[in-house]
């Protein structure tokens, strides 16, 4: 029995010696591919930002751009093309290898020798790359040993590659800096626009009201700009931005159709909040990465001299002390520009009759959902004021005049951006839903005297809608302690139809019903339809000018909880048309459009008698009224598969421009997951899983 145990043991032992050998072979695999991982490099796949762009712009002068040079990046080769007054110059580099941190090995032919560089290409935005390179050399493995190494420094390129293309979804880079600013100019040791009696000085705002832009108003005169190539009222788009040493530099244009101007501010890292500081403008796009200051010898180079100016109330003098005591008898010319009152509303005595906070209806008190085309965000509303993610506070203003539905709200900033009006509109439904519109933002000082009608006018609700203004009605909903309500209908009826482009050329019948409960519905879906019955229920319902609305809870087929219904009888048709359509599109207006149009935003539309849509008899639910109207359901496309033939109910939103948080010099470890070393490290990282499962399963069998 003893030996027969030993021989047990010893077979056991040799059957573990196995799988340790088994183990260390893995192990000394891994070493191996790891170790020429490091050393040559992997697959060259550059960063979707450089892709993007056909063609990038580097060596943008201000001398008219007399030399042109352009880089382009396609599969694993870059190619820079130089165009000057000699001709065109074109070098081709091939990528051979690629490292952590968006670095790659580039290849060349020169005077019939093979050299090689480390490049590191790092995407600020998409469309701005700051790039370091290596010197040249004739050797890979040394190229390679100092790409892969994280001590060795590359030198800054001077120029970085711009591209002023405008991508689908837009462009909200950051700008780098954020607020309102005084300034005046400062070039050659002359100074413009600085003297403390001068009536308006210019002023920068960058990313007030939410707006992306960087706007720069000289205040209609022509001497505030120095040599500026600008325009008295310059918008500017920010392509960029970075940070180096104590200082942020930012690539901005004018976004010109046919030939956009470019310029690069140069400012510190860390604003002041009440001290003056400089931001350096200079039409070169040629970045000395150095933190020794530019030299302001350049004739071409200005000096902003910057200061944040912030306004606490909307009853303040913009102009100077100076300036205001002439311009309150009349009219006032300053450098022989005339300026209004309306900059000097205190000691002109112009300013709004604010009698306090204005209160909202009670019933719109809470915390409420906002549904738009890209899904939802929080509204919190008090007695005074109204709180909105992405927006900043709102206090509802106590200004005179009163308008139904509608108060004026008013925005303060503490990072120098002037306060700003909107109007809201608040309907409250029920006790579950509001109607909610925005208007667009009018920057104060807006208007002498200003009135709740000033701030409200329609002519403020009728602009596209962004982010931050919402023209058309949209529904909030109660977040907590919501009630069932009436839904107002009652009835049985029955429908029948097809969907537009539908392969089943039979059609889809079936039952709509409000019988058992007044807060529910239910539709019923014949066995032709291939369709899911659905209850649904009642959390508002109201009308709207010809129309009745329906909100309804009730998940449906594609997940969606909330659920819109309008209910519309049009003056050139006997029956009553019920849309279900998306949150964001429930109101009114939208249904002017023709609502047999097949690429409609309505998906579903019930066709039925309007009498006997809006009957109130209970005993007609037990009649199982018989009715001879249309059932027609949308799709978005045309396709005729039964996957697309899904009833779908997401409203095709515009295109919605999204802010993307540009890269850091410093944060450029975040865009290596897209290169090629991402393929590599997932696939060693499989073997390591492999690995980690051979070792529990030793572990059982010893």
């Amino acid at each position: 029995m003893t030996k027969t145990r030993a021989l047990s043991s010893l077979a056991h032992l040799d059957g573990a010696r196995t799988y340790w050998q088994t183990l260390m072979s893995v192990v000394c695999y891994l070493v191996v591919l790891l170790t020429a991982v490091s050393i040559h490099g992997e697959k060259c796949v550059l960063h979707k930002h450089l892709t993007d762009v056909e063609q990038w712009e580097t060596q943008v002068s201000f001398v008219g751009r007399m030399k042109a040079s352009f880089v382009r990046f396609h599969g694993e080769f870059m190619n820079e093309t130089t165009y000057g007054p000699l001709g065109e110059d074109e070098i081709q580099r091939e990528c051979v290898a690629s490292y952590a941190d968006n670095k790659y090995i580039y290849k060349w032919q020169e005077k019939s020798a093979t050299l090689y560089r480390c490049y590191q290409l790092m995407p600020i935005s998409r469309n701005v790359v700051v790039m370091k390179v290596s010197d040249s050399m004739s050797d890979f493995k040394t190229a390679s040993n100092l790409c892969s190494s994280d001590e060795v420094a590359l030198k800054y390129v001077d120029w970085p590659l711009i591209s002023t293309k405008q991508f689908p979804e837009g462009r909200w880079n950051d700008c780098g800096i954020e607020g309102g600013f005084d300034f005046y100019v400062r070039l050659n040791g002359m100074e413009y626009c600085q003297q403390p009696d001068n009536s308006m000085r210019p002023r920068l705002e960058v990313g007030c009201s939410k707006e992306p832009e960087m706007n720069f108003d000289f205040r209609n005169n022509f001497n505030c700009r120095g040599f500026l190539d600008m325009t008295l009222q310059q918008k500017l788009t920010c392509l960029g931005s970075w940070q180096r040493g104590p200082y942020k530099f930012s690539v901005v244009t004018d976004d010109a159709a046919l030939w956009p101007k470019l310029w690069l501010l140069r400012f510190p890292s860390n604003i002041p909040a009440t001290a003056s500081f400089e931001m350096l403008v200079l039409p070169d796009i040629m970045m000395d990465m150095s933190t020794a200051p530019v030299s302001v010898e350049m004739s071409y180079v200005h000096t902003l001299v910057m200061k944040r100016t912030n306004f606490a109330t909307v009853c303040e003098d913009e102009a100077t002390a100076i300036t205001c005591g002439h311009l309150c008898s009349d009219e006032f010319e300053s450098d022989g520009v005339p300026l209004d009152d309306i900059h000097c509303q205190r000691s002109c005595n112009k300013c709004p009759h604010d009698q306090g906070l204005c209160l909202f209806p009670l019933e719109t008190n809470g915390e409420w959902l906002e549904y738009d085309d890209t899904g939802t965000r929080r509204v919190a509303l008090t007695t005074s004021m109204m709180y909105v993610d992405g927006l900043p506070p709102t206090k509802c203003l106590n200004l005179t005049g009163t308008l139904k539905n509608k108060q004026p709200l008013v925005s303060f900033y503490k990072n120098g951006c002037k306060p700003d009006y909107r109007c809201v509109y608040l309907h409250a439904r029920g006790p579950n839903v509001v109607q909610y519109a925005v208007s667009e933002v009018l920057q104060w000082p807006y208007k002498n005297h200003l009135t709740s009608a000033d701030i409200c006018e329609a002519e403020h609700f009728t602009f596209p809608s962004s982010p931050y203004s919402i023209p058309d009605p949209r529904i909030l909903i109660r977040t907590v302690g919501k009630q069932p309500v009436d839904c107002k209908i009652r009835g049985t009826f029955r429908f029948s139809g097809k969907r537009y482009k539908s392969v089943n050329k039979a059609g889809c019948s079936g039952v709509i019903k409000s019988c058992d409960f007044k807060d529910v519905f239910q539709i019923e879906y014949g066995k032709n339809c291939n369709e899911i019955s659905q209850s649904y229920q009642c959390i508002a319902s109201f009308d709207d000018g010809p129309s009745r609305i329906l909100i309804t809870e009730g998940e449906d087929r594609l997940g969606r909880l909330n659920q819109c219904w309008v209910m519309h009888r049009f003056k050139d048709d006997i029956h009553t048309t019920v849309y279900q359509v998306p949150l964001s599109s429930c109101h009114v207006p939208h249904l002017s459009v023709d609502r047999r149009q097949e690429n409609g935003d309505y998906v579903m539309i019930y066709n039925v008698s309007a009498a006997e849509l809006e009957l109130q008899d209970e005993r007609s639910c037990g009649d199982h009224i018989q009715m001879t109207t249309r059932f027609i359901a949308k799709t978005k496309t045309q396709a005729t598969s039964q996957k697309q033939m899904e009833l779908i109910t997401q409203h095709i939103p515009p295109q919605t421009p999204t802010t993307e948080k540009p890269y850091n010099i410093s944060d450029v470890l975040v865009l290596k997951a897209s290169s090629g070393a991402g393929h590599t490290k997932a696939s060693i990282s499989c073997l390591i899983i492999l690995l980690m499962k051979m070792i529990m399963m030793m572990i059982n069998r010893v």
